[in-house]
């Protein structure tokens, strides 16, 4: 009799335990949720245009470059000989561009058969007239600019530049003598009717970060 009694009470007791733990458990839960999302961030644009091209798009910009030769009373429009004269423009455009930026101008003809084909003054965006004083950089010379993001003025957003260019044919600074003159008119292709030079133009972007 008192084994079942005992055998009874033990039983009870783990009951009570069984429902305390039931009772217990929602209160010990924790609450488990996992979220994934994208956020969509746009890119700044770099989209830069010289004459028009985008350079983003097509980094030749040969096709866009067009000297002007105006021609003298002894000397045709449009072509070149000792003594000619005429200039070429950059409009470089940065409407659509979310960055400062610096830039670099390059032109050259130290790999021409023109080598005094040479750059004697331009013209910055603001209109001031800049001399190349220094006659021996003239056919390798440097202009440095930059745009400023922020900057609505048009002189910024627009750049425009003038390169006057001239056939140096001051004997105190010129590269060529008279026969390098005379051999530079020969085409290189027999079919040819013209002899023609290069001007290498090459313009270098590089965003400001600071």
């Amino acid at each position: 009799m008192r084994k079942n009694k005992r055998r009874y009470f033990i039983m009870l007791v783990i009951l009570i335990m069984l429902a305390l733990i039931i009772a217990l458990l929602p209160t010990l839960s924790k609450y488990v949720t996992t979220a994934n999302g994208e956020s969509s961030i746009n890119i700044a644009r770099w989209e830069i245009k010289v004459n028009s091209q985008s350079i983003r798009q097509n980094k030749d910009i040969s096709g866009v470059i067009t000297p002007v030769f105006p021609g003298t009373e002894h000397i045709a429009n449009d072509v070149i000989a000792p003594s000619s004269e005429g200039y070429f423009d950059l409009i470089i455009n940065f409407s659509d561009a979310d960055v400062s930026c610096d830039y670099v101008i390059t032109f050259q003809t130290l790999n021409s058969n023109v080598t005094d084909l040479i750059v004697t003054s331009y013209t910055a965006p603001d209109g001031t007239p800049i001399t190349v004083s220094d006659a021996s950089t003239r056919n390798n010379v440097d202009i440095h600019g930059t745009y400023n993001y922020g900057n609505t003025a048009t002189t910024n957003l627009v750049q425009n530049y003038r390169i006057n260019v001239m056939w140096n044919d001051n004997p105190s600074t010129e590269s060529m003598n008279n026969t390098q003159d005379t051999n530079a008119t020969v085409p290189t292709n027999s079919t040819d009717e013209y002899a023609t030079t290069k001007m290498n133009v090459q313009i270098a972007f590089t965003q400001k970060v600071s």
